[in-house]
C-alpha cells in the first residue's frame, strides 16, 4: 500500500525535501500514524523544474495571420540562400534532363524572387539556362530577348578600357578564323 501512496505522490517530491530520505521512506513513516510535514515547491512553471518563458499566444485570427507571417518572413530570410540555390540547381538539373519547363519554371523564379541580389555571374548564368531552355521549347523570340538582357547585364557596368580590350580580342579572333596575317606577333 505504502508503494501505491507514492506512485500517487509523486517522485519530484523526493525532491523537494531537504533529507536524504527517499519518496517511498517517508511514505512509510506517514502510514505509521505520523503527519508528514507539507514541503513548499521549488518549482515554477514546469514540473521538470525549467522555468519555461509566458508566451502570449494571438487572441484572433488576424492576430494569428500576422504572426505565421512573421515566422514565415524569419525562417526565409535564415534560409534565403539556401532556396536560391536549390532553385538554381533545380534550373540547371531540369535543363540536363530535358525538363525544359521546369528549368523555365525555377530560372524565372531565381530571377523575379532574388532580383537586384544576385550577383552578375549568377544572375548572368540563369539568363543562359533560361534562353537555352526556351530554344529547346521552340520559343525563339523569348530566348533571343534572354540573351539580349544577359548581354546588357553583363556591358551594365564595363569600362571604356574593357570595351576596347574586347573589341581587341574580337578582331583578333576574326582575323585568324579568316586565316589574315596579324600585324604584330603575339605571345601566348
Amino acid at each position: 500500500m505504502w508503494y501505491n501512496e507514492a506512485v500517487a505522490k509523486g517522485i519530484d517530491s523526493a525532491d523537494q525535501t531537504d533529507s536524504a530520505t527517499s519518496a517511498t521512506e517517508e511514505t512509510k513513516s506517514a502510514s505509521n500514524g505520523a503527519q508528514p510535514q507539507p514541503v513548499p515547491s521549488a518549482k515554477a512553471f514546469g514540473e521538470d523544474g525549467y522555468k519555461y518563458p509566458q508566451l502570449e499566444f494571438p487572441a484572433t485570427h488576424e492576430e494569428l495571420a500576422n504572426y505565421n507571417k512573421a515566422v514565415r518572413t524569419r525562417i526565409e530570410k535564415k534560409y534565403e540562400t539556401l532556396t536560391k540555390n536549390v532553385h538554381f540547381y533545380l534550373t540547371y538539373l531540369f535543363l540536363e534532363t530535358g525538363d525544359f519547363r521546369n528549368a523555365v519554371k525555377h530560372g524565372q523564379l531565381v530571377l523575379k524572387t532574388y532580383e537586384g541580389r544576385l550577383l552578375k555571374k549568377t544572375q548572368f548564368t540563369v539568363m543562359q539556362y533560361l534562353a537555352e531552355a526556351h530554344c529547346m521549347l521552340n520559343q525563339h523570340k523569348e530566348a533571343l530577348n534572354m540573351l539580349d538582357e544577359a548581354q546588357k547585364l553583363m556591358e551594365e557596368g564595363r569600362s571604356r578600357s574593357e570595351e576596347d580590350t574586347k573589341l581587341t580580342v574580337e578582331m583578333l579572333t576574326d582575323k585568324l578564323i579568316h586565316g589574315d596575317k596579324l600585324a604584330t606577333k603575339t605571345i601566348v
